[in-house]
């Protein structure tokens, strides 16, 4: 009976204490080993559009998501992408701070994003597109004309000029305020800084052209004056032609005698050169004598 007790205590000690040490499973928990949920991505061929067609192509193939977009920021024009494998981020991010022009004023795309864990886990995250307007740079500059306007540009031909120049920019810019003032020959421009700069380049321009046009006057000026003195050294030269002559003919002489002069300077250089070369010989044969002299003595006094 004894026997029988302590078996079923250890039966029962081997089935009971396992239990009461193993680790405790709380409801609810996740296990560390779980894997993460996967980011959803997709594919877009976005061919261009406003904002709100560029929305409408991402909820053809996410159709879940969660896009608002307000009225202000729906007709901005958006340029072509092709996307693979994206996140919805990515996609939206594509629109955060995109600069764009319309009518003239600049706007700035917002994408903004409500993360749905701040409120419930199970709930998806909320994007709001919207935009903000960015008042378009304005410059002011003032221009003196007076070199460029004259005989061959008019205030009219200026401003025609300008206007003309200003049209090839596109729609996005607001028209610029030129103002001309004829009697001091001032030019007034108040227009973004590329607009300026373009009028810029055309006044640069017509100033060029007029001072080549000037330069091409004073060239003419320059010649014509040189015609008139050439005609007057003309009848100069018709009137004082005997006294050329004579004085070729002194020229001529002169030359003559400078040749007989050069041809008796060569004959006394030539006799100089004579003169030194017997000064030379009779040198040689002083030396020569010399060392005779300085032989006979030396054997002279070997005879004493």
């Amino acid at each position: 009976m004894k026997r029988t007790t302590l078996l079923s205590l250890l039966v029962l000690s081997a089935i009971l204490i396992p239990a009461l040490v193993s680790t405790p499973t709380v409801l609810g928990q996740e296990s560390s080993q779980a894997p993460r949920k996967s980011v959803k991505t997709f594919n877009l061929d976005f061919k261009g559009g406003s904002v709100q067609s560029y929305v409408e192509a991402i909820l053809r193939v996410y159709e879940n998501a969660n896009i608002i977009v307000m009225p202000e920021a729906s007709g901005i024009s958006v340029p072509p992408f092709k996307l693979n494998t994206v996140s919805l981020n990515t996609a939206m991010d594509l629109l955060d701070n995109r600069v764009t022009h319309i009518g003239g004023q600049v706007y700035q795309l917002k994408v903004e994003m409500i993360s749905g864990r701040q409120r419930n886990h199970n709930s998806k995250n909320v994007y709001t597109i919207s935009a903000n307007f960015d008042p378009q740079p304005m410059d002011i500059q003032v221009h003196s004309v007076l070199a460029i306007l004259g005989d061959d540009f008019s205030s009219d031909d200026l401003m025609t000029a300008i206007e003309s120049t200003l049209e090839i920019l596109p729609d996005e810019y607001t028209p610029a305020q030129i103002r001309f003032h004829a009697k001091t020959g001032i030019l007034i421009i108040r227009a973004h800084p590329r607009q300026v700069h373009l009028v810029q380049n055309v006044l640069s321009e017509l100033q060029s052209s007029a001072e080549r046009k000037r330069n091409q006057a004073i060239q003419k000026s320059r010649q014509d004056e040189k015609l008139q003195e050439a005609g007057h050294l003309l009848l100069i030269n018709v009137e004082q032609r005997d006294s050329i002559l004579t004085l070729k003919t002194e020229v001529t002489s002169l030359e003559k005698r400078n040749t007989i002069l050069d041809q008796e300077n060569q004959r006394c250089r030539d006799e100089i050169v004579k003169f030194h070369e017997m000064i030379r010989i009779l040198q040689n044969e002083r030396a020569d004598l010399q060392s005779k002299f300085a032989e006979l003595q030396g054997v002279r006094d070997k005879q004493r």
